[in-house]
């Protein structure tokens, strides 16, 4: 296509744009009286905006919180690009659909401008909600998950279809389940993208992994485009990611069957807490967004460890609230300031899963050493702004232990 198609393309496109959004939204506001027009968008682009978010929103709608008084009616739209047909499925047995052609330009508008704002649904948009609350979309700011149960559910056809899978590759309905996660390039461009400082190998938690194998679970490592494979033949150790088997279908199935699951701070992390499955944290790097969930769905964490670029020193975790690296969420911010992350190593992750296992299984005990740790670490948190949560997850019992000294 020749440059001037492209530029007659865009101008159309927003000409269209501006047109119709200005139109329907104008309908809408004249029509008021009579009836009450709410738009919203799911971004189901990306699986964490699609899965835990939306969750939150039907259990929010279980518990009463929007109880709007006019009679209205909610229409939404999702993305071009769908993280999960299956998904998108499910949603639309609770939402009512139609195309992003008819509702995006009008609701691009009302995110422009305050006034008409009762014409948006309630949903807590990325760009708006979280944003006027402080808190991300994910946050469950009115404690519903432990009130309400799974929206997800799978219908015969397809747990028998899963379940058949499953067992294809080793796994018997009656097995105990891990399911671990690494977020790495492949969840932006590829091989070719640079290195976030939300990745990590996926090899980093094989001692993890087998330690839990011995156990008896089966683990289960899984994701939707991954770089590496798993270094490791134990039988009840299983590259899901790389199968040939691998569906939307199996990825949610999976999931949900799990006891808990390891996950680094990437999207996938959230459908175990739809399923109100708790969820580990290892090699997180902005952990200070933490105190925006609540501990009996994210119990425990290690970070990853910062050091001086100059030097090669751990910095303290005063020294880590002092820059805001706790939540930093680009990689230029460690770089202006002079500081590189260092991933966990497989022993460090190892031990978070084994007190994680523990703690599950209601066998954990607590020393002295370990309470007093974690009180100091709790007494060195600072709100990220006023009113914030608290953050309620634990660092590992190890993990503090070995590095005390970042309490100083």
């Amino acid at each position: 296509m020749s440059p001037f198609y492209k530029l007659l393309k865009l101008v159309l496109k927003y000409l269209y744009q501006f047109v119709w959004g200005y139109f329907f939204l104008y309908a809408i506001i004249l029509i008021k009286p009579i009836l009450l027009v709410r738009i919203g968008e799911l971004e189901s682009r990306a699986i964490g905006h699609f899965s835990l978010s939306v969750e939150i929103y039907l259990s929010e709608l279980d518990r009463g919180i929007y109880d709007c008084k006019s009679r209205h009616i909610d229409l939404f739209f999702i993305n071009r690009k769908k993280c999960n047909d299956v998904l998108v499925k499910k949603w639309k047995s609770f939402f009512r659909f139609l195309p992003a052609l008819l509702l995006k330009p009008t609701f691009l508008l009302l995110l422009e401008f305050d006034s008409h704002r009762e014409h948006l649904v309630p949903f807590r948009h990325w760009k708006i909600y979280s944003l006027a609350s402080g808190y991300w979309q994910n946050c469950d700011i009115h404690d519903v998950l432990p009130k309400t149960r799974p929206h997800l559910k799978f219908t015969e056809q397809e747990h028998y279809a899963a379940s058949q899978q499953a067992f294809s590759m080793g796994i018997s309905p009656g097995d105990k389940l891990i399911c671990f996660h690494a977020r790495d390039p492949s969840y932006r461009s590829g091989s070719d993208a640079p290195f976030s400082f939300r990745d990590s190998s996926i090899n980093l938690q094989v001692q993890a992994m087998l330690e839990l194998a011995e156990l008896g679970y089966k683990v289960v490592r899984v994701g939707k485009r991954v770089l590496e494979h798993l270094d490791c033949n134990h039988p009840n150790v299983i590259d899901y990611a790389n199968t040939n088997i691998r569906s939307d279908l199996m990825d949610l199935y999976l999931i949900s069957r799990c006891s808990f699951m390891v996950g680094t701070g990437s999207g996938i992390d959230a459908v175990a807490s739809v399923f109100r499955i708790p969820v580990i944290y290892v090699n997180l790097a902005d952990w200070g967004y933490l105190d925006q969930y609540s501990e009996w769905l994210w119990p425990l964490f290690i970070p990853k460890k910062l050091c001086w670029k100059s030097s090669g020193a751990l910095l303290t975790f005063n020294e880590i609230y002092k820059l805001d690296l706790h939540c930093a969420t680009h990689d230029s911010l460690y770089s202006e300031a002079g500081v590189d992350y260092l991933s966990n190593s497989p022993v460090e992750i190892a031990d978070l899963v084994l007190e994680a296992e523990a703690r599950l299984s209601g066998v954990w005990l607590d020393t002295q050493e370990d309470i007093i740790l974690q009180e100091r670490f709790k007494r060195s948190l600072k709100p990220r702004f006023p009113g914030a949560r608290v953050l309620s997850s634990r660092i590992g019992a190890k993990f503090l232990r070995q590095h005390a000294y970042l309490l100083d």
